[in-house]
């Protein structure tokens, strides 16, 4: 026999805040916000607009944290809008600003302004910026130093091994990796150097397959992915990926153009999306790349250009695009295919 819930369906509840363990189809009152609500499944991955940073940036600055517990650090600003550089030299960025979903909130600073950052971090609370490059009056130079950021202050922790900017790692703040970038600076001066951090100390790894600079990549400390990047001078852009078993690497399948400049995320290895960048005639790319694990495939489309940008992710259901292409301070919101999200019903 039917019963009541089968022919009616559920009753509307009526909460003082929103359920924590919410169920597809759900549909509750919000008597705080006075919002009635559905928690919803996306049918197709989709860019949606997000809060504008307070202050423009690009030039791969570092991105570590969830779509909503996003921390961007560093980076590079307009010359006409210098950046408080602690010891970094004009235009190389210190600033360092959190996001909760909605907002963008600035924090304290780095302590050594730079750009070309390998970054990667759990939560804005627990992230961690290495490498780059930055200036002085006797002119560009590149960094192994590491900061730690505890929700409230950037700390100056133990330098990596190798000098490096444009590289490009993954991870959290206790389990990450640093591998490629340019070493010393420069297009021609790419490396295969890779390091492993625990927390406290950079340990060498076994080197990659490929020399690259301004690669994309996401996973683990013990599965990733990198892929993409620019080599030599003039510059040669690249489409190869290399995976990473936490002990060596091996050849993966290719991207299916070239492209430099990605934004680096922690989505997993198998379910990895990268975003932004440019191909070999610099142009902006707009399409985020999927990777299975074993083959890529082209997804959703970004309303503006989001080159070397700063990127998050707890995982590949959500990202953050931020800042990147002509000194912007635009937020992009990325929601993968089949992902639950909780939608505010309204009357249009």
């Amino acid at each position: 026999m039917a019963t009541y819930y089968d022919i009616f369906g559920q009753k509307v509840q009526y909460l003082s805040s929103d359920p924590s363990d919410v169920q597809e189809g759900q549909v509750w009152y919000n008597s705080t916000s006075n919002t009635a609500k559905v928690q919803s499944v996306t049918a197709v991955e989709a860019w949606s607009s997000g809060g504008n940073r307070n202050n423009a940036i690009t030039s791969q600055p570092g991105g570590g944290g969830t779509a909503t517990d996003t921390l961007s650090f560093g980076g590079y600003q307009p010359p006409s809008n210098p950046a408080p550089i602690p010891s970094g030299g004009t235009g190389y960025s210190a600033l360092s600003e959190s996001y909760d979903g909605s907002a963008w909130t600035v924090t304290n600073p780095l302590n050594n302004g730079r750009s070309g950052i390998v970054a990667f971090g759990a939560s804005s609370a627990s992230s961690v910026a290495a490498n780059g490059y930055a200036d002085s009056p006797g002119g560009i130079f590149y960094l192994n130093s590491t900061e730690g950021f505890d929700g409230s202050t950037w700390t100056n922790l133990n330098n990596s091994n190798t000098n490096k900017e444009g590289g490009t790692g993954s991870g959290i703040q206790n389990a990450g990796f640093a591998c490629t970038g340019a070493q010393p600076h420069g297009a021609g001066n790419e490396g295969t150097a890779n390091e492993t951090w625990d927390g406290t100390c950079w340990t060498t790894a076994n080197a990659t397959t490929f020399a690259t600079q301004r690669a994309g990549s996401a996973g683990t400390l013990g599965a990733a992915v990198i892929a993409g990047g620019q080599i030599g001078y003039p510059q040669s852009y690249l489409s190869t990926a290399a995976e990473w078993d936490g002990t060596c690497w091996s050849s993966a399948t290719s991207l299916p153009g070239t492209r430099a400049g990605m934004s680096k995320t922690r989505s997993p290895q198998v379910a990895a999306v990268m975003f932004g960048g440019y191909a070999g005639t610099a142009t902006p790319l707009l399409r985020n790349l999927n990777y299975d694990g074993a083959a890529w495939t082209t997804g959703a489309t970004m309303a503006r250009p989001a080159s070397d940008g700063a990127g998050a992710s707890g995982d590949s259901s959500g990202l953050i695009a931020a800042g990147g292409g002509n000194y912007t301070t635009t937020t992009e919101e990325y929601l993968g295919a089949g992902v639950a999200e909780t939608k505010t019903i309204t009357t249009s």
